[in-house]
C-alpha cells in the first residue's frame, strides 16, 4: 500500500492574509480578516515530491465554522490551479474545520450545502445513479492517520477519520498569520482489467456489479453500490503488446464475494471465467487493492485469468 508522506515544500493554493482586528466575534463584523492561507499539497510516497498538477484537475473546498456549519465553499478548476493567486479567507477569529475533495467532476456529485445551513454531516460525495461506466480518481484532503485504522481491503483506510473524531481543525487568531497544509490522499480504488489476444472485431464490454460509489465527508465509505458497464479501449500494453483496457474509479470499502466482473461480447455472450473480486484477491495473495490489475488473456476459444506480467504504468487509450 502506497502511503502519502510528508513533503518538505507545499504545492501550490496560497490563500493569503492580512492581519484581523477587533477583540470577539461580534465587533469583527466591520473588519476583514484575511489571515488565513491553506496549502494544497498530494506527494509521492516514492521520490517526496509534490504530483498535485499531475492528479489533480478541481479541487471543491469547504470551511465549516466550530459548529460545522458551511461558512465557505469554493471550486477551483484546472486553470486555477495551474498559476493559482491565492485565495483570500475572510474569517473572522475562531475555530473552523476544513475539508477538500479532488476531481469530483461529470462523473461525481458533491451535495450542494448552503451557506450557515449546510453542516459538515450532511455533506457526501458520490457516483450518481445516471452514471453507469465508472466514477472520477477522487482525491481528500486532508490526509490523517489514527492509530488502529485497518489496511488492504478495509473501507476507505489511508485517510480515514473516525466520526467521533474531528475533521482537520485550525484556529484563526487576531494578528495573526494563520498558514494551514491540506494533505491530499488518494480516495479511489482503480481496477484495470485487460483483455489480450481477443479475435472478434467488435470490442467487448466489461461489467463490474456491487462496487462502492459513496463517501461522508468524514471519508467514510456508505454502503451505496452501483453496477458500472463499459466498453473497452484499445492499447498499448506496457510490453507494447496490443490490448484492451476497461478501467473502473470507484470509492474505497470492504472487498466482497458479490463484486463480480464479467467480459460480455456484442451478442451477448458472456466469456468465461467469470470474475469473482474476493476470490482473485485470495488466489493472487493480494494485499494492496487500492490498484487491482486483472488480465483475461485468450487462447483459442478459452481465456486464463492472472495478474498482468508487466509492471502496470499509466496507459493512454488509443496510444
Amino acid at each position: 500500500m502506497r502511503k502519502v508522506i510528508k513533503c518538505m515544500w507545499p504545492l501550490l493554493c496560497i490563500l493569503s492574509v492580512a492581519a484581523g482586528c477587533g477583540s470577539s466575534k461580534e465587533d469583527t463584523s466591520q473588519c476583514i480578516t484575511q489571515n488565513t492561507t491553506l496549502l494544497f499539497r498530494l506527494v509521492d510516497p516514492h521520490y517526496g515530491n509534490d504530483i498535485f498538477l499531475q492528479n489533480i484537475h478541481s479541487v471543491d473546498a469547504y470551511i465549516f465554522d466550530d459548529a460545522k456549519m458551511l461558512v465557505s465553499h469554493r471550486r477551483f478548476e484546472v486553470n486555477e490551479l495551474a498559476d493559482f493567486p491565492g485565495w483570500k479567507l475572510d474569517l473572522p477569529p475562531g475555530d473552523y474545520y476544513a475539508v477538500c475533495w479532488g476531481n469530483a467532476d461529470a462523473n461525481s456529485r458533491l451535495r450542494t450545502l448552503d451557506p450557515a445551513v449546510g453542516n459538515f454531516d450532511d455533506g457526501f460525495v458520490e457516483i450518481p445513479t445516471n452514471i453507469t461506466t465508472t466514477g472520477n480518481p477522487l482525491y481528500y484532503a486532508p490526509y490523517m492517520e489514527f492509530p488502529g485504522s485497518r489496511a488492504g481491503g478495509g473501507a476507505a483506510t489511508r485517510g480515514y477519520i473516525p466520526p467521533e473524531m474531528v475533521p482537520y481543525a485550525f484556529t484563526v487568531y487576531e494578528q495573526q498569520e494563520n498558514v494551514k497544509e491540506m494533505d491530499f490522499i488518494n480516495a479511489h480504488r482503480t481496477i484495470n482489467v485487460y483483455v489480450i489476444g481477443y479475435m472478434y472485431p467488435e470490442l467487448p464490454t466489461v461489467t463490474a456489479t456491487h462496487l462502492c460509489a459513496k463517501y461522508d465527508f468524514y471519508f467514510h465509505s456508505y454502503e451505496t453500490y452501483h453496477d458500472f458497464t463499459q466498453t473497452v479501449k484499445k492499447v498499448n500494453a506496457p510490453d507494447g503488446s496490443p490490448a484492451l483496457l476497461a478501467t473502473f474509479y470507484v470509492c474505497f470499502s470492504d472487498i466482497t464475494s458479490d463484486m463480480i466482473f464479467t467480459l460480455q461480447g456484442t451478442d451477448g455472450h458472456v466469456f468465461e471465467p467469470v470474475i469473482n473480486l474476493q476470490q482473485f484477491i485470495r488466489d493472487n495473495h493480494l494485499t494492496d487493492t487500492e490498484t487491482i490489475d486483472i488480465l483475461y488473456h485468450f487462447y483459442g476459444f478459452g481465456a486464463d485469468i492472472t495478474i498482468p506480467g508487466w509492471n502496470t504504468n499509466p496507459i493512454t487509450p488509443g496510444t
